[in-house]
C-alpha cells in the first residue's frame, strides 16, 4: 500500500512538471514584445527622417497673400502637355513647394498653377533651366479680383513711401493687391513712370511692403502710382 501510494505520487509529480513546461502563458511572453523575449519594446536609435533633398533643376514656389506666405496647391504642366504634375510641400523652405523639371526634360517651358479655397487661381509661365532651381513668389488675390485701386499719379519726390502717398489721399495702402498686365507678376504694390502724366512708357512695377522707400527721381523713373484702398 506504501509502494502504491508513493507512486502515485511520483506521477503527479511528473505531471505537474509537464503542465508547466507546457503553460501558453510562457509563450505570450517571448511573442509579445521583441525577438529575445524580454517583452520590451523594440529600441530606435532616435534619428529623425532625412528631408526630402530639393531637385536640381526646377522651381521653389511661393504662394503668398499680400506678402505672407499661405498654403496651396501647386501643380506644373509642361509646354505641349495636358497633364499636371504635382508640386510637394518643400522640406527645407517653409511655405514653398518644389517643381522637379527633371522629368520634363527637354521641355523649354511650363505652367505652374496655384489655388487655394477663396482665392484666384493664379497661373505663371516659365522658362526652364536645365541646372537651376529658380524660386519664384506668386501673389494671390481673394476670389472676385483684385481689391486695391490705384493712387492718382504722384511725383517721386513727393512722398517716401507708398504708405505716404495713399494716406494722402485719404486712403490706406494694401501690398501686392492691384492688378498689372506683366506676365511674371499680376499684382504689385507701386507702379513707377518715365514722365509726370504717368504714361505707359517705361512703366515697371513692384511687390513690395507699403513701407518700403520709392525710387529717387531721375531721367528714367519721374512718378508712381500706389495700391490703396478705401
Amino acid at each position: 500500500m506504501m509502494h502504491s501510494l508513493k507512486t502515485q505520487r511520483t506521477w503527479l509529480f511528473l505531471l505537474g512538471l509537464h503542465l508547466v513546461a507546457c503553460d501558453p502563458s510562457e509563450d505570450a511572453g517571448t511573442t509579445a514584445g521583441d525577438s529575445t523575449g524580454s517583452g520590451a519594446d523594440p529600441v530606435t536609435d532616435g534619428t529623425a527622417a532625412e528631408p526630402t533633398p530639393a531637385p536640381e533643376a526646377g522651381f521653389r514656389v511661393f504662394p503668398k497673400y499680400m506678402l505672407q506666405d499661405v498654403q496651396a496647391v501647386v501643380t506644373m504642366v509642361a509646354e505641349g502637355e495636358d497633364d499636371a504634375a504635382p508640386c510637394p510641400a518643400d522640406t527645407l523652405e517653409a511655405g514653398g513647394y518644389l517643381c522637379d523639371t527633371g522629368p520634363l526634360f527637354p521641355a523649354d517651358e511650363v505652367t505652374i498653377w496655384v489655388e487655394r479655397d477663396g482665392f484666384e487661381p493664379a497661373q505663371r509661365s516659365a522658362s526652364v533651366d536645365a541646372l537651376t532651381l529658380q524660386v519664384l513668389d506668386v501673389h494671390l488675390s481673394i476670389e472676385g479680383g483684385p481689391t486695391g485701386l490705384w493712387s492718382d499719379c504722384t511725383s517721386l519726390d513727393t512722398f517716401a513711401t507708398c504708405a505716404d502717398v495713399c494716406a494722402a489721399g485719404e486712403m490706406v495702402c494694401v501690398p501686392a493687391s492691384c492688378a498689372v498686365s506683366e506676365d511674371s507678376d499680376a499684382l504689385a504694390t507701386s507702379r513707377v513712370f518715365g514722365d509726370l502724366d504717368c504714361g505707359q512708357d517705361g512703366q515697371l512695377a513692384a511687390t513690395q511692403s507699403c513701407n518700403a522707400e520709392l525710387p529717387e527721381p531721375d531721367a528714367e523713373v519721374q512718378a508712381v502710382r500706389c495700391c490703396c484702398e478705401s
